[in-house]
């Protein structure tokens, strides 16, 4: 009997990276500087709605702009990559001893572009025992420019 083995590289996820912009809009002429902002992502798992925050663990790495802090107009700014695939976003704001408000979710737009690389698989065999490389294109990431938002603060 002879053994068979498969050997493989595991394929990478391909990152999202999400761009997007907004304000926030308060009644009368109350100050709308020095809130944060992050993104959240929603989607569906076992035909249940959930709802993630993308901060800390969530995000794929370094030199992510996953929060903001609202300046004198209100206007925030966020740039971030995650593995996470949703299928609708939101903005949530947080106030000190404020309650947390979360906008309507949103659709993902179509993508601004789609970033590949190459990957080669490295096999030998039996045809004319040499080694041959097999290159093709994967997708690494797809990148986002989010419509600009805006989220009413009740308070």
């Amino acid at each position: 009997m002879v053994a068979q083995f498969v050997v493989s590289l595991s394929p990478t996820i391909p990152y999202s990276k999400f761009v997007g912009s907004g304000h926030i809009q308060r009644l009368g002429n109350l100050p709308k500087q020095n809130f944060q902002v992050i993104l959240v992502g929603k989607f569906s798992v076992n035909n249940r709605d959930s709802i993630i925050e993308f901060t800390g663990t969530k995000l794929y790495s370094w030199g992510n702009i996953s929060q903001s802090i609202t300046d004198t107009t209100g206007k925030f700014a966020l740039n971030l990559r995650t593995s996470w695939k949703v299928d609708s976003l939101a903005y949530r704001v947080f106030a000190v001893d404020k309650p947390t408000i979360t906008s309507a979710f949103f659709g993902l737009p179509a993508p601004s572009e789609t970033i590949y690389r190459n990957s080669s698989n490295t096999s030998t065999g039996c045809n004319s025992c040499v080694t041959e490389n097999d290159t093709h294109a994967v997708i690494e990431g797809v990148h986002y420019n989010l419509p600009e938002q805006i989220v009413v603060i009740p308070y």
